[in-house]
């Protein structure tokens, strides 16, 4: 058997190795979870994000937003943005304020007074 062939077998079995570990700890954690609930907790096990998934974008807030900017070429108040795209939370209202600060500095709106406009192009 080649060094290759070996360190296949190896990482292979390393491979068998984790996922019983982890079988075997998924199983403790469901029972933990389950004797919590019996306690009369609200308690649930959720698997983790994908490793894309922590580092991938929530999209659609900017384009969202500089359609309705778009839509009102003669300008729109900030708050009313808010209200179009239901903004009522403050996470919410937070990804807009981001948005049309990237959208400014993206030069694609302007504001003046909290009114925002397309960019004359």
């Amino acid at each position: 058997m080649s060094v290759f062939e070996e360190l296949a077998a190896l990482e292979e079995r390393k491979q068998e190795l984790l996922a019983k570990a982890k079988a075997d700890a998924l199983a403790r954690a469901e029972a933990a979870v389950a004797e919590l609930n019996q306690l009369g907790l609200a308690y649930r096990l959720t698997a983790p994000r994908s490793a894309g998934a922590a580092t991938t974008r929530r999209g659609g807030v900017r384009e969202t937003v500089r359609q309705v900017i778009f839509a009102a070429p003669e300008g729109i108040a900030r708050v009313t943005i808010m209200e179009a795209v239901n903004a009522t939370d403050k996470r919410s209202q937070q990804s807009v304020a981001n948005a049309l600060a990237a959208l400014k500095k993206a030069g694609l709106v302007e504001s003046n007074q909290g009114i925002y406009k397309p960019v004359s192009q």
